[in-house]
C-alpha cells in the first residue's frame, strides 16, 4: 500500500519526549512525500476533526519543549463503539493512511479498537511506567523505555522544567525535581540527584 497522508496523536498523560517524537514523525513523513496531519486532544480529536496540518515550520523549535504540542486528553466516548465509528469516519473523510499513536496502555487499547475497523495504527510508547506501585521505566511490551529524567536532561540544562501532572505519579522524579527546585545551580544539583540515583540502582559507572 502506498502511504501518501498519515495522522499523529498524542493521548493520555504528558511524558517526557512527546514533542521530540512528534517533530521526528513529521520530518520523516515529510522527507518521504507523505503528508501529515496533527491530530489534537488525542482520541477525542480524532472523533471531533481537531486536526491540523503540519510542516516543517509547525516542528520547529519544539524538541525542547515540555508537554505536547498536540495537547493530549483522555476520551470516554473513544471507549464506545460510536465513538470509535466517528474516529473511523474522520480517517475516511480526510483520506489518513495510518495513525501514528504516542502514548501508553491506554493509547494502546485505543489503537487496537481503530484497528479492527481496518484503520492502520503504529503506536509509539511514550509513557512512564509503573508497578507493583514503583515507578520503573522497563518493560512497555518488551521496550525498553529511557528514564525520564535523562530524557529531559537537556531541556533543563537551559530552562527550568514545569513540574506538570506526571509529577504526581512518578515519585522518583518528584523528589528528584524538589531537590532541583531551590538550588542557584541547577545543572551541577541535576547530575547529583542522576549519580545518586545511579548508584542505588547499582549503576555508578554509568556515563553522564
Amino acid at each position: 500500500m502506498s502511504v501518501k497522508r498519515i495522522g499523529v496523536l498524542t493521548s493520555g498523560g504528558d511524558a517526557p519526549g512527546m514533542n521530540a517524537c512528534v517533530r521526528a514523525v513529521v520530518r520523516t513523513a515529510l522527507y518521504r512525500g507523505i503528508e501529515c496531519y496533527g491530530i489534537r486532544r488525542g482520541w477525542n480529536g480524532l472523533i471531533h476533526g481537531d486536526i491540523v496540518k503540519l510542516d516543517e515550520k509547525s516542528v520547529a523549535h519544539i524538541i525542547n519543549r515540555g508537554g505536547t504540542i498536540l495537547y493530549t486528553a483522555r476520551s470516554t466516548e473513544f471507549m464506545t463503539e460510536e465513538g470509535q465509528r466517528k474516529a473511523v469516519s474522520t480517517c475516511k473523510f480526510l483520506g489518513l493512511d495510518s495513525i501514528i499513536a504516542i502514548g501508553g496502555d491506554g493509547t494502546f487499547r485505543g489503537a487496537l479498537a481503530l484497528s479492527k475497523y481496518g484503520i492502520n495504527v503504529i503506536g509509539i510508547p511514550g509513557t512512564i511506567v509503573k508497578r507493583n506501585g514503583k515507578s520503573t521505566t522497563q518493560d512497555l511490551n518488551q521496550v525498553d523505555l529511557p528514564d525520564p529524567i535523562a530524557v529531559e536532561i537537556e531541556c533543563l540544562r537551559k530552562r527550568v522544567m514545569e513540574l506538570e501532572k506526571i509529577l504526581q505519579t512518578t515519585h522518583k522524579i518528584e523528589a528528584g525535581c524538589i531537590d532541583c527546585a531551590g538550588s542557584s545551580n541547577l545543572e551541577e544539583t541535576l547530575m547529583d540527584v542522576i549519580r545518586e540515583k545511579n548508584r542505588k540502582e547499582g549503576n555508578e559507572n554509568e556515563d553522564l
